[in-house]
């Protein structure tokens, strides 16, 4: 059976009355199709949100049999399963370029490598839509597209090829959301949705791959001690560090994985050499490489890119600082990265998106520029580039070391990546647990970050847990300018 982009997560539990670390079966996601199978209910045992979003053509049937006659219980990383809506379209081409336009309430779509006086291929606007006052947009692997609106508080997705006055697919918001003047937001390779919020109790909120509704975010960061007032922009690394754009403060404020409540950052870069006033969008690379546009409100604050290198805390001055009158720069917003390292900026000053190559730096020009009356723009705000599509990238699995450890011995994972078209990029390991169903919390371990040189298998280092309860390996990709990022949460 070929079932693309399958990706297979080990579950493992430590017993000290029967010594063992047990291997669970795995979890099975693809980014296809929006489905819960109903008929693994039929097996018997417990069954606890094992499916999640985007089932595709997968017939567990087989395995989920072996575990009931195992009888091990069959519990993953927990992901809240969403409407079951069947994608009509594939999704955009690599390269394709979404911008919001807060003004118009709209999402454009733009073809891949657009740039001048271009009409959109297509816009997403209408009643039905649930777009008001959008200031963010981001798009999936599978082609997904998903907005913040400002004005009502709400997150909505929409279905690949969207176009029109279409209604969306999702839709967070609600008293128990906690959304008020959301901007910014980020999608981890998992689904998971971190947004900032401007006036919310939350400056922060982590809301769990595949939840639709008035539900509740499933980490907060809040409180005096966390520094944060007016946060704009939020980003993770595939550690978990996340990056919050402290607008107000002149700050990107950075938590530890799994923080939550009202914790102190674990490093904050601000000070005269930064360069930050009034930092707006974050985009946060795999191993921690951090974008940001400054400038938010204009007025005094200087209209910048910065660039700054994995692992800056303090008073460090940014290893790229894009600003000057030859950016054409007027009011930067959002930004976007794709995989090539091209920066996508909107100018909601200008009424443009001006784009600079992975190199430029300074008081340049961009390499390019989308706007003009006919890309119909007013206020763009938000944008994002497609990446390549999850249905022709690598797939990814992992396979714990062992099916039973004693407590206080060591184990590792395995991540396999096959399918993909000459995989390039890197790997990264996190074992969660004791007891963290949903891999939410700070993990046990986190690996170095290794390097990927195509399809095969590449171990994990060795961890002891020193503690008894249930652990998960979770293994992350993260993809290169042909396969997509993966995550096996």
């Amino acid at each position: 059976m070929n079932t693309p982009n399958v990706r297979t997560g080990s579950r493992l539990l430590v017993d000290a009355k029967h010594g063992g670390l047990r291997r669970r079966l795995p979890a099975l996601r693809s980014g296809l199709m929006r489905a819960l199978l109903a008929e693994v209910m039929t097996f018997g045992g417990s069954v606890r949100n094992c499916l999640g979003r985007g089932l595709s053509n997968v017939k567990p049937f087989r395995l989920f049999r072996a575990v009931v006659a195992m009888s091990v219980p069959l519990t993953f990383c927990a992901v809240v399963a969403s409407q079951g809506v069947a994608h009509a379209a594939g999704p955009d081409p690599q390269g394709t370029i979404y911008v919001a336009d807060g003004e118009k309430n709209s999402i454009d779509v733009f073809a891949p490598g657009a740039t001048g006086n271009v009409a959109p291929l297509r816009t997403i606007s209408g009643t039905l839509t649930g777009l008001n006052g959008p200031t963010d947009v981001k798009v999936d692997s599978a082609g997904d597209v998903y907005a913040s609106n400002w004005t009502i508080g709400s997150i909505t997705e929409y279905a690949p090829g969207a176009s029109g006055n279409v209604a969306p697919i999702c839709t967070i918001s609600g008293s128990n959301t906690g959304l008020s003047q959301n901007d910014d937001i980020s999608l981890a390779s998992d689904g998971t949705l971190y947004v900032g919020n401007f006036t919310s109790t939350y400056p922060v909120e982590v809301f769990a791959p595949g939840v639709c509704g008035n539900v509740a975010p499933e980490r907060t960061i809040a409180g005096a001690l966390t520094g944060l007032s007016l946060v704009d922009g939020v980003g993770v690394d595939a550690t978990g560090t996340l990056y919050a754009a402290n607008t107000d403060g002149g700050s990107i404020q950075i938590f530890a994985p799994g923080a939550n409540g009202n914790v102190a950052p674990a490093k904050t870069i601000s000070g005269s050499l930064t360069e930050l006033s009034g930092p707006n969008d974050v985009v946060v690379g795999f191993g921690g490489e951090l974008y940001v546009t400054n400038g938010f409100g204009f007025g005094s604050n200087v209209q910048s890119v910065e660039v700054f290198s994995a692992g800056t805390n303090g008073n460090v001055a940014p290893s790229r600082y894009i600003s000057g009158s030859n950016t054409g720069f007027v009011g930067t917003d959002d930004l976007a990265v794709d995989t090539s390292g091209n920066i996508y900026v909107t100018d909601s000053g200008a009424g443009d998106v001006p784009i600079f190559g992975p190199s430029q730096n300074g008081n340049v020009a961009p390499a390019g520029v989308l706007g003009g009356s006919n890309t119909t723009f007013i206020e763009p705000e938000g944008v994002a580039v497609a990446g390549p599509p999850a249905a022709a990238s690598a797939s990814l699995i992992t396979t714990a070391s062992s099916s039973s450890i004693a407590l206080n011995a060591s184990t590792h994972d395995t991540a396999t990546l096959s399918g993909g078209t000459s995989p390039t990029g890197l790997l990264i390991f996190k074992l969660f647990g004791p007891s963290d169903p949903t891999c939410s919390a700070a993990p046990a371990f986190t690996s170095p970050v290794s390097t990927v040189t195509g399809d095969g298998n590449y171990p994990s280092p060795s961890f002891t847990p020193t503690a008894i309860g249930t652990y998960s390996w979770v293994a992350l990709y993260s993809g290169d300018t042909n396969n997509a990022a993966a995550s096996t949460a």
